[in-house]
């Protein structure tokens, strides 16, 4: 009986320890998770937080020196042995170990520290290596302090001692929508008024210069008329400063405009005249926004441009006997689907499919007559066009920029183009436009107002507030 009584008090004890140090254990994970939660948490900011390395070697050999007197190194959560401690300190002593720092989002106080090697610094900014550090990482401000005294504490906080800053910069450069003028010579546009009616939408008014028309393959300077206009934009609420919906009407009227001559010849192909003063309209948007949910990736451009006057014989002063090549009338009706997927962070993937269709001329100039001869009365005069593109582009960040494929088949003569388009900005203030293209017919040659290839670019300066 008494040894009954012996076992069954050993029994007792041993659980009511067990049961104990469960207790407490639970009681200390407690009073851990209150203590980490009293600081307000923003891991929501961790790439925006100022990050800096220690490579001053008499600093790194300090703070070693004290998380040594403090016992306060830890790997994987657990102290480390003597000799796992005096192999790492050889690393020291060659100044082969660094120290990064991270500040707090809402004030100067750090709050993060950890040691690394010399090959993680040299990884720069990836995190899958820069985790794999030579300590476990501090991520206590106040074990920091207590770890370092206020006077090194001080001396870190302030960055009195070499680094490197290795701080994200966050760049944005949305649009704004008080002020934009933009200088570019084939598309210039001038925001000369901006209004709102319900404290959430915008009505931007602009005048707009037109020159040349990609869909067409007549480019910038190859077109012989240029377009002044005014735009007219409407924006139904904004997100995050970028449109959710857009529309926009633009109309304007054609003038001759003078092309350099050194890009046509008879070995290049004949040079497009202006025989006439034309209307021109715009209107892009996106209607299967209204009656689609989730449609807004989608967006519609339709232009034309038609003739409304021809110009007498006398306009072109030749004085001799001339025939020559011009477009009067085009259409284009165009289909977007923006940002399909991400490739690689280099920015979104874009493709869109148009029929445009424009007509060619062939008109007899004789100083004899009055007015201009058309030499094919009875011929179609209007060619159609297939248009593919695929696209990559990136709007926020330092550097803006839409790069296109274009592929454009011409379905009544029988000839293809094949072109790049490029758009560069720095900060959205400053950059360049830059199109070409190249073509051949699938037999013979092509037609002779064709050009065999097509150079426009121009300098880009935004001013937008």
């Amino acid at each position: 009986m008494k040894k009954l009584v012996f076992y069954i008090s050993i029994l007792f004890f041993f659980f009511s320890s067990v049961y104990a140090q469960k207790s407490d254990s639970l009681k200390i994970d407690r009073i851990k998770k209150i203590y980490h939660n009293l600081e307000y948490n923003t891991i929501a900011f961790n790439d925006l937080k100022n990050i800096w390395d220690i490579t001053d070697p008499l600093f790194v050999r300090e703070i070693f020196n004290r998380m040594v007197v403090a016992n306060a190194l830890k790997v994987d959560g657990k102290k480390p042995s003597k000799k796992y401690v005096e192999q790492k300190a050889k690393d020291i002593y060659e100044g082969k170990v660094f120290v990064e720092l991270r500040r707090r989002y809402y004030d100067n106080e750090i709050e993060v520290m950890r040691f690394f090697t010399e090959s993680k610094l040299d990884s720069t900014k990836k995190d899958s290596v820069r985790n794999i550090y030579f300590f476990d990482p501090i991520k206590d401000n106040i074990q920091i302090r207590e770890i370092l005294g206020d006077k090194l504490y001080n001396n870190l906080k302030s960055q009195f001692y070499a680094f490197n800053d290795l701080t994200k910069t966050y760049y944005d450069n949305k649009d704004a929508y008080d002020f934009d003028i933009n200088l570019n010579i084939t598309d210039p546009e001038l925001m000369f008024l901006s209004l709102t009616t319900t404290y959430r939408n915008k009505y931007l008014f602009s005048f707009v210069g037109r020159w040349g028309n990609d869909y067409i393959l007549i480019p910038g300077w190859y077109y012989p008329n240029y377009i002044a206009g005014v735009k007219l934009t409407y924006i139904d609420y904004l997100i995050n400063s970028e449109p959710y919906r857009t529309y926009s009407f633009e109309a304007g009227l054609g003038f001759t405009a003078h092309q350099p001559e050194f890009e046509f010849s008879p070995l290049t192909g004949g040079k497009l005249y202006s025989t006439g003063s034309n209307l021109y309209f715009k209107f892009e948007g996106n209607p299967l926004n209204l009656i689609i949910d989730n449609a807004k990736n989608y967006n519609f451009e339709l232009y034309t441009s038609f003739a409304v006057t021809q110009y007498p014989a006398t306009y072109f002063k030749l004085g001799y006997i001339s025939k020559f090549y011009s477009t009067r009338n085009y259409f284009a009706i165009v289909g977007h689907y923006n940002n399909i997927f991400n490739v690689m962070d280099l920015g979104w993937f874009n493709a869109s499919v148009g029929i445009t269709g424009f007509d060619i001329y062939n008109y007899l100039y004789n100083p004899k007559y009055s007015n201009l001869i058309d030499l094919d009365p009875d011929k179609s005069k209007f060619k159609y066009n297939l248009n593919l593109e695929a696209s990559l582009s990136n709007a926020p960040g330092l550097l803006q920029y839409k790069a296109a494929f274009q592929w454009n088949i011409n379905v009544n003569d029988g000839y293809t183009y094949f072109g790049v388009k490029t758009r560069i900005m720095l900060g959205n203030t400053i950059g360049f436009d830059f199109k070409f293209y190249s073509g051949f017919a699938f037999s013979g040659n092509l037609p002779y107002y064709r050009q065999k290839s097509y150079l426009v670019f121009s300098p880009i300066i935004r001013i937008n507030y």
